[in-house]
């Protein structure tokens, strides 16, 4: 319990530090909530701003864990920009105050997403375009349809580091989605080598996989996730 709140003191108080509402512990995780119950300007921005500092809040825990002799930790944040029910519920005897609605389900399944693509922070398509600072840096991962909802999802990866891949890691794409997969596989196999860059790394295998059996000739480039 000590290492867990270790761990967790640092992350919520990055949370209110940015203005964001903590809602509540699920086992290690945090659920936080921004432009509730009072406005926040930028409120997306705010979101993605705390993300990035607790990145490097856990680079430095992790230090005092390694100079312990201890295991170190990833974490995945998922966040999303959209209406939400906001307020208490429950019942007489106990009320919470929370978010719920399809807007917060989908933060859920970024979260989750993290683990397959190997990211760190991923969001939805309308918190990228909610965000206008120059300091960010986001690159186009996937479109995703997540489970729960028939529609794809665009989703963007906040980068923490080796900016210098996206525009190489845009031209990658756009091959792999024009069904040039050899090509594609070359590339991505060449930015994986470069930055160890495991989104790559997924994609080469995507493409290798697509040489030997290639996709419908109604492929959309849009990737089913069956699990949360």
């Amino acid at each position: 319990m000590r290492l867990l709140n270790e761990y967790l003191n640092p992350m919520t108080r990055i949370v209110l530090e940015e203005k964001g509402t903590l809602d509540k512990f699920i086992g290690d995780a945090v659920m936080a909530i921004f432009n509730a119950p009072l406005n926040l300007e930028n409120h997306p921005e705010a979101a993605c701003r705390a993300a990035l500092r607790m990145l490097a809040s856990l680079a430095e825990l992790n230090k005092g864990f390694a100079a312990r002799g201890m295991n170190t930790i990833d974490i995945g944040v998922g966040i999303n920009t959209g209406l939400a029910v906001v307020g208490n519920m429950g019942a007489d005897i106990r009320f919470d105050y929370t978010a719920i609605g399809d807007s917060v389900n989908l933060a859920s399944r970024l979260e989750g997403l993290n683990k397959y693509y190997g990211s760190h922070i991923l969001v939805s398509e309308d918190t990228r375009n909610a965000v206008k600072s120059e300091q960010m840096f986001f690159r186009e991962v996937d479109r995703v349809r997540v489970k729960g909802k028939h529609l794809p999802v665009v989703m963007f990866e906040l980068m923490t580091g080796n900016t210098e891949i996206l525009p190489l890691f845009e031209e990658a794409l756009a091959l792999y989605r024009a069904k040039k997969f050899e090509d594609a596989a070359a590339k991505f196999r060449s930015l994986h080598e470069q930055y160890n860059d495991s989104v790559s790394a997924l994609y080469v295998a995507r493409s290798e996989e697509y040489l030997t059996s290639p996709p419908p000739d109604d492929w959309d480039g849009v990737f089913t996730a069956k699990s949360k």
